[in-house]
């Protein structure tokens, strides 16, 4: 495998402001590589890089899942560790280079078998918040969407409590993300 800095990764729920924040961390010098083209739920873009949603996509289909139904745990034994290889050879050797999927909280574990070390940045939005807005996008219903939403905001809560790694809180005064967003840049080199 090609040598690489640890990758900064940002681990967020779908709808949770993690575009906005993974935008910012580009634009401060975050290498992201090929990304997938903006949509009309996302007129901004999204800042996912084509091939790891691809492979985040592939496990998951694996085990017969989908974003909405993510496993509770991946084994990486049981893992084929070859989409993920390729997702890393199509980045640029950069410095600093990372990716945003809401997927990655869930299959982080398949990410470590391949890439031995992490920065992560986490993406915090309240629960109703993040159910609502998957709501209104996927036409699902407010129960299955807060289901969805709950179990993306509990993966975060706890892999933050193994792991420590900085949160922003989307819904924090604009003045105060765009500070601690600095801070975050800041702190891994960008």
């Amino acid at each position: 495998m090609t040598e690489f800095s640890a990758p900064v990764v940002v681990l967020a729920a779908h709808r949770s402001g993690s575009s906005f924040v993974t935008s910012v961390l580009h634009a401060a010098g975050l290498e992201l590589g090929t990304i997938i083209p903006p949509s009309s739920d996302n007129p901004k873009g999204f800042f996912e890089n084509r091939c790891v949603l691809a492979a985040n996509r592939s496990l998951l289909a694996s085990f017969d899942r989908d974003w909405t139904c993510p496993p509770p745990y991946v084994d990486p034994g049981m893992v084929d560790s070859n989409p993920f290889e390729r997702a890393i050879q199509s980045f640029d050797k950069q410095t600093h280079w990372g990716f945003k999927d809401p997927r990655t909280l869930f299959v982080v574990t398949a990410w470590a078998k391949v890439v031995p070390g992490f920065r992560f940045v986490g993406v915090y939005r309240p629960t109703s918040a993040i159910a609502a807005s998957i709501s209104t996008r996927n036409q699902l219903s407010s129960a299955d969407s807060f289901a969805i939403a709950d179990a993306y905001n509990k993966r975060l809560a706890d892999l933050h409590r193994v792991l420590s790694f900085p949160i922003v809180d989307f819904h924090e005064d604009p003045d105060d993300l765009v500070q601690h967003l600095g801070t975050i840049a800041s702190s891994i080199g960008l």
